[in-house]
């Protein structure tokens, strides 16, 4: 389970998130590469992102994955939605037989 808090209010909005991970190999948990969360800023737009679900699956960390994309400089919301969107579904489909398996 993941825990995220958003609060805003005209001046200001502040994100936060744990840090645990669930190790696939034995069920415990643990805080090592943990973030869940990441900012950008792009045209007069800063965005906040936090994720719930698979931090790392297959060697990848998704706050990685979430970066590569926010590095190709997305020049709308509707960029970045569908970019994040994207990108994520190929992940989650490499992973969906990576978790079958058991192979962690």
């Amino acid at each position: 389970m993941t825990l995220l808090l958003a609060v805003a209010n005209p001046a200001a909005a502040h994100q936060s998130s744990d840090y645990r991970l669930t190790d696939p190999n034995t069920g415990s948990t643990t805080e090592a590469c943990g973030a869940k969360q990441l900012g950008t800023r792009f045209s007069n737009l800063q965005a906040e992102i936090s994720f719930t679900g698979i931090a790392a699956g297959n060697n990848i960390r998704t706050v990685d994955l979430l970066t590569s994309v926010l590095k190709a400089s997305p020049s709308t919301l509707a960029e970045l939605s569908d970019s994040i969107r994207i990108a994520l579904n190929r992940h989650l489909n490499t992973l969906q037989g990576f978790l079958r398996t058991g192979k962690h």
